[in-house]
């Protein structure tokens, strides 16, 4: 009896050892997890702050040179001064601001009338543009930058920022707007250390799309239906972090956002699913093969003891 009692101790021994590692290694490869989720979400939000400054950055830098037109020149516009007089300064400007396609005047009609080539389109009108029409209303609007749009001039997909411009009576004479490249904020997400399926994009609140890296032309200025960023910004809240199946193209992905506070834009940064986990999956395969070898182990040890405590009470 004694030795039945110390075979049957021993297997029990054995049995809560082997299940004691199980739970340790399943608790150590769930916090492995979630800590590669962790890394990810964080490395997202330091990209997605510094794509906000950046972003933020080229919008002032273009302002600064829509409110000097308007300080010099906007008197000149309502009194039909020449194009030779004014399109220099457009032109400037256009040098000073890689980001812009163009620098451009259009009068109360919304036809262009200065544009900083030196060469007008005449068969382009505005007039029905949304920021033209706000400016056009409202005279205290300030900046007004538009969502995507193509530009009726050379077909890019463009953001507009734009002023009002009017004469010393505070009538309406125009305004005087600057095309944002996408292709040059695309070009940068493009630069930023990012995987094979990572994804980079701007969006306005209601999440047509703006900018992307990859490019993906077919969605351009499309909505997103149901993004969870709609429920984070009806909270109050201006960033955080969801897993989604990307509608644009089906790829499961870490998105992380960060809603510019100036403007009515956010930027995504999504990190595919797989690529993030594979570290931990290649850590949670060689713990299972581990526990494979242990439980074998244990399993042939306990084999061993049976056989001779068999042979023992024979």
């Amino acid at each position: 009896m004694p030795l039945r009692r110390s075979t049957y101790l021993l297997a029990t021994l054995v049995g809560l050892l082997w299940l004691g590692l199980v739970v340790w290694i399943s608790m150590d490869v769930l916090q492995s997890r979630e800590m590669a989720m962790d890394a990810a979400r964080r490395q997202g939000e330091a990209l997605a702050r510094v794509l906000e400054s950046s972003l933020q950055g080229s919008i002032q830098k273009v302002d600064l040179r829509l409110q000097e037109f308007v300080r010099r020149h906007q008197y000149a516009v309502a009194a039909g001064r020449p194009r030779e007089e004014l399109e220099p300064e457009l032109n400037r400007s256009l040098g000073m601001c890689p980001e812009a396609l163009s620098f451009r005047v259009a009068d109360t009609q919304g036809r262009y009338i200065y544009d900083a080539s030196g060469v007008l389109a005449s068969n382009v009108n505005i007039a029905d543009r949304d920021y033209f029409r706000l400016l056009q209303d409202q005279p205290g609007a300030g900046l007004v930058v538009s969502g995507p749009m193509q530009s009726r001039v050379t077909g890019d997909w463009v953001l507009v920022a734009a002023r009002r411009l009017q004469d010393e009576g505070g009538t309406f004479q125009g305004v005087v707007l600057a095309s944002l490249r996408v292709k040059y904020f695309e070009s940068l997400f493009g630069t930023l250390n990012l995987g094979p399926r990572d994804t980079i994009a701007l969006w306005t609140r209601d999440m047509r799309l703006m900018a992307r890296w990859p490019h993906l032309e077919a969605r351009m200025g499309q909505p997103v239906a149901n993004s969870p960023t709609q429920d984070f910004l009806q909270r109050g809240e201006t960033s955080g972090s969801f897993i989604r199946t990307g509608e644009l193209d089906g790829m499961d992905r870490l998105f992380v956002f960060r809603a510019l506070p100036e403007h009515d834009f956010l930027v995504t940064v999504g990190y595919a699913i797989d690529d993030v986990l594979a570290s931990w999956r290649h850590l949670a395969l060689i713990y299972a093969c581990l526990g494979l070898v242990l439980t074998v182990a244990l399993a042939f040890t306990v084999l061993v003891w049976h056989r001779r405590f068999s042979a023992a009470t024979a």
